[in-house]
C-alpha cells in the first residue's frame, strides 16, 4: 500500500463493534486520534515519524511505533485491552503520561537516551519489555507487576501513588539503578533482577524485599518503614548510605554484609564474608559472618540474638552490651567488645570465644563454655565464668572468676 502523508492532524474511527483500524504506511506530521469499540477493535499504528497520539479511546489492542521519531500522548488515552509502544529511532524516547490501560504495557527504544515514561490511572502490568534508556512507570490508583522480562540499559523507577498499593518486579534485567517508591503499610515491593541491583533514593511504606544475581548497592537512601529482606548468594550487599533508615528488622544474605541505618537496626545477617552494620541507635544482630564489626551511636546498645563468627569480632556501643537468654555467641577469632560507662553482659552458658577477649564497660559478666582468656577495664564489678582454663588481666572494681571441669585460673597484671 502507499504511504499515506499528513502534513497536519490525523484521526481514524471505526464505528461498528469490534471493527479494527489497521495502519502500517503511515506519515503524519500532527497528532493522531483514534477510536474503535468492542474488545476485539484493535488498533496498530506505524508512523514513518514522530507520533503523538490525541486523546483516543480503544475498545481492543494498541500497537503503536514511530519509526524515525519520539512517541508521546497529547490527551488520554483508554485501551481496554493491551498496549505496546515502540520506537526505532536510536535515542528516540517514549512518554506517555495520561495513560488508562486495562490489560499489560510493552515498551521498546534502543540507545541510551531512549528512555521511557509511562503514568496509568489504574494498576500496570509491564509485558516483555526493552528500554535502552532509563524506565519510569507510575501507577496512580493500582499496583505494578511485570509478566514478561524488562530489561533496561539505564535506571527503572517505579512508583505507585494509591496508600497499599504493591510494586512486584520479579523478572527484572535492569543494567542501571532500581528505585521503588510505595506508601502504606501495606505497599510492599520485590525486586528481582538477573544482575546486580543498585538501589536508587526509594521510600516503602510496606516491605521491601531485593534478590540480585549480582551484588545489591545503592547510590541513594532507602526508607523503609516494614521489613527488608536481602538476598544475594555469593556477592556483596554494600548499603552504607547514612540516610538509611530500616525500620523493620533486616534480614540479608550475602558474602560481605555492609548496613548502616541512621537510626536503630535490627539485622539478621548470613554472610559468606565479613560483615560491618552501623546503628545510629540500637543495634540487634543474629546469624554468621566471617568476622563482625558492629557501632552504634548517640546512645544505642548492642544486643546479641544467637551468633556465630568465624573470625574477629569488633563491638563498639554507645550503650549497654548484651544477649538474649537462650541465645549463644560463638567466636572463633578474637573479640573487641568496647562500650565505655556502659554494662558487658554476655552470661549465656553456650557462648564460646575461641581467641582471646577484651572488654571495656562499667559492670562487665562475661561466660564461656570452654576455656576462657579476658583482658577487662571495667569502673564496675566484673564476673568472668570459664568451663575450663580462664586468663584475666587488666582491672575493676571488684573481680569474682569462677572456672569448671578443672579448669584453672591464671592472673596477668591485675588490678
Amino acid at each position: 500500500p502507499d504511504t499515506v502523508r499528513v502534513g497536519g492532524n490525523a484521526s481514524y474511527t471505526t464505528l461498528a463493534t469490534d471493527a479494527t483500524i489497521t495502519l502500517n504506511e503511515q506519515d503524519i506530521g500532527g497528532t493522531v486520534t483514534l477510536s474503535t469499540t468492542g474488545s476485539n477493535a484493535h488498533v496498530q499504528i506505524v508512523n514513518a515519524r514522530t507520533l503523538t497520539l490525541n486523546a483516543s479511546t480503544i475498545g481492543g489492542n494498541l500497537n503503536v511505533t514511530a519509526l524515525t521519531g519520539d512517541l508521546a500522548d497529547g490527551g488520554l488515552i483508554t485501551v481496554g485491552g493491551n498496549a505496546s509502544y515502540t520506537t526505532s529511532g536510536n535515542d528516540a524516547t517514549i512518554t506517555l503520561d495520561t495513560q488508562d490501560i486495562t490489560g499489560t504495557v510493552a515498551l521498546n527504544t534502543t540507545g541510551t537516551n531512549g528512555n521511557a515514561s509511562l503514568a496509568n490511572a489504574t494498576g500496570i502490568d509491564l509485558a516483555a519489555s526493552n528500554v535502552g534508556g532509563n524506565l519510569a512507570a507510575t501507577a496512580t490508583t493500582g499496583n505494578i507487576t511485570d509478566v514478561g522480562t524488562i530489561t533496561v540499559g539505564g535506571r527503572a523507577s517505579y512508583t505507585t501513588s494509591a496508600s497499599n498499593a504493591t510494586i512486584l518486579v520479579n523478572q527484572q534485567a535492569v543494567t542501571g539503578g532500581v528505585s521503588v517508591n510505595t506508601s502504606g503499610a501495606l505497599g510492599h515491593a520485590t525486586i528481582v533482577n538477573t544482575a546486580g541491583v543498585l538501589l536508587g533514593a526509594s521510600n516503602v511504606g510496606g516491605n521491601l524485599s531485593v534478590t540480585a544475581g549480582g551484588a545489591i548497592t545503592q547510590n541513594g537512601a532507602l526508607d523503609v518503614d516494614g521489613t527488608t529482606t536481602l538476598s544475594a548468594s555469593g556477592h556483596a550487599i554494600t548499603l552504607t548510605n547514612t540516610g538509611n533508615d530500616f525500620t523493620g528488622s533486616v534480614s540479608a544474605t550475602g558474602a560481605a554484609v555492609q548496613i548502616t541505618d541512621t537510626n536503630a537496626l535490627n539485622a539478621a545477617i548470613t554472610a559468606s564474608g565479613a560483615a560491618t552494620l552501623i546503628a545510629g541507635g540500637n543495634l540487634g544482630v543474629s546469624g554468621s559472618a566471617a568476622g563482625l564489626t558492629t557501632t552504634t551511636t548517640a546512645g544505642g546498645t548492642t544486643a546479641f540474638g544467637t551468633t556465630s563468627v568465624t573470625g574477629n569480632l569488633s563491638t563498639t556501643s554507645a550503650g549497654a552490651v548484651s544477649q538474649g537468654a537462650a541465645q549463644a555467641l560463638t567466636v572463633t577469632g578474637t573479640s573487641n567488645v568496647s562500650a565505655s560507662g556502659q554494662t558487658i553482659t554476655l552470661t549465656n552458658t553456650g557462648n564460646n570465644f575461641t581467641g582471646d577477649v577484651t572488654a571495656t564497660g562499667s559492670t562487665i559478666q562475661i561466660t564461656d563454655t570452654n576455656a576462657l582468656n579476658a583482658a577487662i577495664t571495667a569502673s564496675g564489678a566484673a564476673t568472668l565464668i570459664a568451663g575450663g582454663n580462664l586468663g584475666v588481666s587488666g582491672s575493676a572494681v571488684g573481680l569474682t572468676t569462677t572456672t569448671t571441669a578443672g579448669g584453672t585460673t591464671a592472673f596477668g597484671t591485675t588490678s
